[in-house]
């Protein structure tokens, strides 16, 4: 473990803290994983490109905007037994410092765990399960218009961020698995799996840290969804 200066408060810390333990300022990234960050964006904005690459595909997109209910969104199986499972973190934990453009409650699941639905961006929605203190799961649905690369390449980041916000060990290692790997590698995944049956395509699954991600696409509707819960849900 090296150490460096913070940015803020000038003493020393890890060079893989998030933040200052002394100040609490977050670290800034370094040249080479913004670099890298550019080339997982545009990677990434590729592929799924390619899912949705017909012209019914890039239209549908377009559309996906603030409609989250009867959205394609993958439902949870409310008839199956009631858990307190959850996936260890708040709301404000999972945004981070991304910027809430609208919120807004939406209809209780049958259990009664709370909904609400969060536009991060023009083409991408988050939708909580649970306690807003402790979620029960989250799932972000986001479309990868071709023709909007500046709302492509934004949702594409906040995608990771929100990720990177979940998993905060994710990368920390310096093995080079970090989320951005992961969204690429999956991204292709997903790709290959909406060749092989594009009206239904199997969904890439990680498990990792005690919670699983669920990755899918709705190519009817142009969008993509994945989905963060613990792994003692039912």
């Amino acid at each position: 473990m090296a150490l460096m200066k913070c940015t803020e408060c000038t003493k020393e810390i890890s060079d893989k803290a998030t933040a200052c333990p002394h100040c609490g300022a977050r670290s800034k990234p370094k040249l080479k994983e913004v670099l890298a960050g550019v080339v997982v964006v545009v990677v990434v904005i590729g592929v799924l490109a390619q899912c949705v690459g017909s012209p019914e595909g890039k239209s549908d997109a377009k559309k996906a905007g603030p409609a989250v209910e009867n959205s394609g969104v993958p439902k949870r199986d409310e008839s199956a037994a009631v858990t307190t499972a959850t996936i260890g973190r708040s709301t404000d934990e999972v945004l981070g410092n991304l910027t809430v453009i609208e919120r807004s409650a939406s209809v209780p699941l049958r259990d009664g765990s709370s909904r609400e639905s969060i536009k991060l961006g023009k083409y991408l929605h988050l939708e909580t399960v649970g306690d807003p203190a402790d979620l029960v799961a989250y799932t972000m649905m986001f479309g990868a218009p071709s023709d909007d690369k500046p709302a492509a390449v934004q949702t594409t980041m906040y995608v990771g961020e929100v990720l990177a916000n979940t998993f905060p060990h994710w990368g920390k290692a310096g093995n080079g698995d970090t989320v951005g790997k992961w969204m690429v590698t999956a991204s292709k995944q997903l790709s290959a799996n909406v060749r092989k049956n594009k009206d239904d395509p199997d969904p890439v699954i990680l498990e990792r840290d005690g919670l699983r991600i669920r990755y899918t696409a709705n190519t009817f509707l142009g969008l993509f969804f994945i989905t963060v819960e613990s792994l003692a849900a039912s």
